[in-house]
């Protein structure tokens, strides 16, 4: 096998390109391919008519890496001329039109991109930075017009929730299949005309056999729901993280109250560094732990705190019911036991519960759960902490769907 031979089976190139030559620079470890066409007709690729070769112009592009060596191919490109459409150069099938490189390259960058930030992929391969955001903006383009281009994808399971693109309140929508755990869409803003223009115009996802929405109680979120779908009391669904999250909040509001006062009696104030403790969920806790052994004795005081806290543990056991009468009777005790508490922060609490005692009812009768969406939300943090945050918003959307979006980036 001479040194032709060898690239050509090491390249993988079509039928119709030949290896004629190669040139190797030691100091900068590099190798150029020059590939020649064999092909001896070159018909026109817009309209299919018979041409004439015009001549050729060489076109050197980037391609994967042999060993320790850039490997560059320097490609004669034939120019044809067609009767209609005049003098024209010949698209090359394993080369990107707009790009310096070839298919294979840029399937490679992608796949680097997804596991480590854009500056260590640029440092690795002797690129720029821009040149890989520019890989990757292509890529997210052709996805969503291969996806545009397929029927619509049946959802029936939607989440939706908020992440935050910088500080002070600045926040993005993200709707995610809970099935499949792709984006869906990263929409600017959370409010209620935003999200429901987005179902009013969106073609990405067919809502004719949705099942269920879960979200938060952001009254914006609530009202786009119920201005889009008719039947939206009986697809809205609470998910049980903020539902705790009400209970913890109210609970340590108590808790800070009543430790304020303990305090101004000058006396023991056995409430005193036990913040998380209140807080923390006592069935998945470990009782053998010596802060645990400490904590277990302060719920059985009588105190408010305790009281509160008691009433926590309650609601958290009643996401195991199977049928949905027996939940809505547990449910309606607990609000009745919150309602005559005589706690202030509680009273509270029975409020905003009452208000969304539906949709708590739809997520136990579902099983419909918000965790895909905070486990996203997560890893898009996750994401824009090793980007060192975003310029824009549109490129902060574009880097959530291209990690998250499940598209198709092929040429």
């Amino acid at each position: 096998m001479n040194e032709n031979e060898f690239y050509e089976s090491v390249l993988g190139l079509p039928e119709e390109w030949a290896v004629e030559g190669a040139e190797k620079d030691e100091g900068a470890r590099r190798i150029t391919v020059k590939l020649g066409c064999k092909a001896k007709a070159h018909p026109c690729p817009l309209c299919g008519a018979e041409t004439v070769l015009y001549g050729t112009k060489e076109r050197t592009v980037r391609h994967l890496d042999i060993c320790i060596y850039q490997t560059f191919l320097a490609i004669k490109v034939p120019r044809i001329r067609c009767p209609e459409h005049g003098v024209m150069n010949l698209p090359v099938s394993f080369v990107d039109r707009r790009g310096h490189f070839t298919h294979e390259f840029a399937l490679r960058v992608l796949e680097l991109c997804k596991g480590a930030t854009v500056q260590k992929v640029a440092k690795d391969l002797g690129l720029h930075w821009g040149v890989i955001e520019k890989i990757k903006e292509r890529a997210v383009r052709r996805g969503l017009a291969r996806r545009g281009r397929q029927p619509p994808e049946k959802v029936k399971r939607l989440t939706m929730d908020e992440t935050s693109f910088r500080k002070h309140h600045d926040y993005s929508t993200i709707f995610t299949d809970a099935d499949s755990g792709c984006v869906l869409a990263a929409i600017e803003g959370r409010a209620a005309n935003t999200v429901t223009e987005w179902f009013a115009t969106q073609t990405v996802a067919d809502f004719s056999e949705l099942e269920s929405i879960s979200m938060d109680m952001a009254p914006p979120y609530i009202k786009a729901v119920r201005e889009t779908f008719p039947h939206a009391d009986q697809l809205i669904c609470y998910d049980r993280f903020h539902v705790a999250q009400l209970f913890s909040r109210a609970v340590d509001a108590v808790r800070r109250k009543e430790s304020a006062a303990l305090e101004r009696r000058r006396g023991e104030n056995p409430l005193a560094r036990t913040r998380f403790d209140w807080l923390r969920n006592n069935e998945k806790a470990d009782n053998r732990t010596k802060r645990r052994r400490k904590f277990m004795p302060l719920t059985e005081l009588p105190l408010v705190t305790v009281k509160a806290w008691k009433l926590k543990e309650m609601a958290a056991k009643l996401w195991g019911f199977t049928r949905e009468g027996n939940a809505e009777k547990a449910w309606k005790r607990l609000l009745w036991r919150l309602s005559h508490s005589r706690i202030g922060e509680l009273k509270k609490l029975y409020k905003s519960l009452k208000e969304h005692l539906g949709g708590i009812l739809n997520a136990i009768r579902l099983r419909a759960t918000n965790a895909a969406a905070e486990a996203r939300n997560s890893c898009i943090q996750r994401v824009k902490y090793m980007a060192c945050g975003f310029r824009n918003k549109g490129r902060f959307h574009r880097e959530i769907l291209f990690q998250f979006g499940g598209l198709d980036f092929a040429f």
